[in-house]
């Protein structure tokens, strides 16, 4: 299990928190499964065991996946994705997502490799 804390680019500290939850094959094509849980302060905002990313990625690259399905907002993607929003998963993604998505940028405007500058444990 890894956690990170994202303070420097949003109003209040984010705390995302992922672990690994085994694996999944479909066809011949496997892939890494991942719990995550995200926090703005206390508030946990999204939970879930439904990431995948391809086999051997590390936890801090998983958080780095997890982070940009996190933050998409309307306009982003297919209206769908929101479809299963709570209120309160919404008037987050109004308020925090855009500026918690932008920590996944580098002052040259390069995404960054992986969170592992926000990992606390």
């Amino acid at each position: 299990m890894s956690e990170y804390v994202i303070g420097d680019c949003v109003e209040i500290p984010h705390r995302l928190v992922i672990e690994p939850a085994g694996t999944a094959t479909e066809g011949i094509i496997a892939r890494e499964c991942w719990a995550y849980r995200l926090y703005a302060g206390e508030d946990l905002i999204f939970s879930g065991n439904d990431l995948g990313t391809p086999p051997a990625v590390s936890e801090d690259r998983a958080a780095t996946h997890a982070l940009v399905f996190l933050t998409l907002r309307p306009g982003d993607t297919d209206p769908e994705w929101f479809s299963g929003y709570t209120p309160e998963q919404v008037a987050w993604c109004d308020t925090h997502a855009e500026s918690l998505g932008e920590c996944l940028w580098d002052a040259s405007g390069d995404e960054i490799e992986d969170l592992s500058v926000y990992r606390v444990a």
